[in-house]
C-alpha cells in the first residue's frame, strides 16, 4: 500500500514541478535550468525517503524486498510482478540499463511496506521479453516475526534453461 502511494506521490509531485517549471520558462522566455530541476528532484527524493523512514519507525513490522540477478540474459527478464498473500503489490518493467546494472552486481529495492506477523506467501512472476514470451512463477512462504524483515531474491539461470530460477534469502531483524 505504501509503495503504491509513494509512487503516486512522486509522480504527482514530479508532474507539478515540471508544469511549474515549464510555465515559468514559457512565460519568461528563458531556457529551463536543468540544475534547478535536478536540485528540486533530489529534494523530493530526500523528502520521500524521510517519510518512508518515519513510516518504518511508526510500524516496526515491515518487509523489504530486494532483487538482483546473476548473469541473467536480458531476454529472460522483461517484467516482474510481486504478490504478497495473493495481493498484487509490484509490477515493474525493466529497462536495458536496469538489467545491465543488476547483472553487474547491484541490488534493487523493489518493495517496502508494513506487514503483520505470521505466515505470508510471496509470489514472484517473471515475464520474458516479447520475443521470448516465457512466464514463470515462484512462491515463497515466509514466517514473519516482530521487527523488520528483508527478503533478497536472486534471479539466475545457471543451467541455461528457458526460464530463470529464483533463490530466496530471508533475514529477520534487519535495519531498513
Amino acid at each position: 500500500m505504501f509503495a503504491v502511494v509513494t509512487k503516486q506521490l512522486v509522480f504527482v509531485l514530479s508532474l507539478a514541478l515540471w508544469l511549474t517549471t515549464a510555465a515559468q520558462a514559457e512565460s519568461s522566455d528563458t531556457r529551463l535550468d536543468l540544475s534547478e530541476l535536478t536540485k528540486a528532484t533530489l529534494a523530493l527524493k530526500r523528502d520521500l525517503l524521510s517519510a518512508e523512514e518515519r513510516l518504518f519507525q511508526q510500524n516496526p513490522n515491515t518487509l523489504t524486498i530486494f532483487i538482483n540477478t546473476d548473469n541473467l540474459p536480458a531476454r529472460l527478464l522483461n517484467e516482474l510482478e510481486i504478490s504478497v498473500d495473493n495481493r498484487a503489490v509490484v509490477q515493474h518493467m525493466f529497462t536495458a540499463q536496469e538489467a545491465q546494472t543488476l547483472n553487474s552486481g547491484a541490488m534493487k529495492k523493489i518493495y517496502a511496506a508494513p506487514i503483520t506477523t505470521g505466515t505470508h506467501t510471496v509470489t514472484i512472476v517473471i515475464n520474458g521479453s516479447t520475443t521470448n514470451r516465457e512466464r514463470s512463477a515462484t512462491t515463497f512462504t515466509m514466517a514473519k516475526g516482530a521487527g523488520h524483515d528483508t527478503l533478497k531474491v536472486t534471479i539466475a539461470n545457471p543451467l541455461q534453461k528457458r526460464t530463470p530460477d529464483l533463490f530466496f534469502e530471508q533475514q529477520a531483524g534487519v535495519a531498513p
